[in-house]
């Protein structure tokens, strides 16, 4: 994915599911993919999947937040925040750079 390739990003997502289909990590790759492609409302699904089977994982509570924040649920997105402040002390720089439309998804996710 950090390279542009998608599809070979999702063929890798794909196999890891095959896998184990509630890998936290590789649904939340499939999420970004989503994003990337501007597919948010299934971006959200599998954010919010990779969030409800284990919300620790590494980023997975950023990738359901920047989900909801794509999908216009800004309550729902505060909430998260909210939870990852409490957790964290703040978010990452450029999490909130890209919350608040100063970058955009491939440049937090590409080129990042």
């Amino acid at each position: 994915r950090r390279v542009g390739d998608f599809e070979k990003a999702r063929k890798f997502t794909d196999e890891a599911l095959g896998k184990d289909k509630i890998d936290s990590g590789a649904l939340r790759s499939l999420a970004i993919l989503h994003m990337l492609e501007q597919n948010m409302e299934e971006a959200l699904k599998v954010a919010e999947e990779a969030y409800n089977n284990y919300s620790d994982g590494e980023y997975i509570r950023e990738t359901y937040l920047i989900a909801l924040h794509f999908n216009d649920l800004i309550e729902e997105a505060q909430v998260i925040k909210n939870e990852i402040i409490e957790l964290q002390g703040q978010l990452e720089e450029e999490t909130q750079k890209l919350l608040e439309g100063e970058i955009t998804l491939e440049e937090y996710y590409v080129e990042g």
